[in-house]
């Protein structure tokens, strides 16, 4: 009988449903109030990244915008992603600094586009104009060396 039970309960585990979930957003990120360009962005949820339409979306362009649509297939109920920016613009430019800071920005489930890799871009995420030089209120720790 748990032999069974065992099988029944492994069965249930395999057959849980796999959901698209995909998210867009954009913004423009600046260093000093110059295009911060060709800084790479990443998206995760669960400690796993997102795939992207185009690899290439997910770094900021000459002028420092950034525009990444993303998907992730799991077998969750809901994600709770976050968007990921390392960088090293720091108050003043003048002092080099050897620490990389860290910005972490979840985004909230009326950002996410369930039941498809393609997000609905009525539920665009607008990080809207960053400068990095200050400190954003979703930035954590800093990481040396």
């Amino acid at each position: 009988m748990k032999i069974i039970l065992i099988l029944l309960a492994m069965t249930a585990a395999q057959a849980a449903p796999l959901t698209d979930f995909s998210v867009y957003i954009k913004g423009t990120l600046l260093c000093h109030e110059e295009p911060y360009k060709n800084r790479n962005l990443e998206i995760f949820s669960e400690g796993e990244r997102l795939r992207y339409e185009d690899d290439m979306d997910r770094f900021t362009k000459d002028n420092g915008e950034f525009s990444i649509k993303a998907w992730i297939t799991t077998d969750a109920y809901m994600i709770t992603p976050y968007v990921m920016i390392y960088h090293n613009c720091w108050e003043m430019k003048e002092v080099p600094h050897r620490c990389q800071r860290k910005i972490l920005q979840p985004l909230m489930p009326p950002n996410v586009t369930v039941d498809s890799k393609t997000p609905n871009e009525n539920k665009l995420y607008n990080f809207g104009v960053i400068d990095l030089q200050f400190k954003h209120p979703a930035e954590v720790e800093v990481h040396c060396g």
